[in-house]
């Protein structure tokens, strides 16, 4: 098999299983963001503030946990 061939042939094969990995890590970094950040405005004083701050966590990151 040439060289110039083999490259392609074994991106094809790895790529399925190498993409999955990175976006599962995405996901990991963005709740523990959101988890960070959630946790931030619990410990706001002020009832409105801290709703507001909690509104805009679930608004950016979602609302699932």
């Amino acid at each position: 098999m040439k060289l110039s061939l083999l490259f392609p042939t074994l991106l094809a094969v790895v790529a399925p299983w190498a993409l999955p990995g990175c976006a599962s890590s995405v996901s990991q970094k963005d709740a523990s963001a959101r988890e960070w950040e959630h946790a931030q405005c619990l410990q706001i004083i002020d009832d409105k503030e801290r709703k507001r701050c909690l509104e805009r966590v679930d608004s950016e990151y979602g609302t699932a946990r």
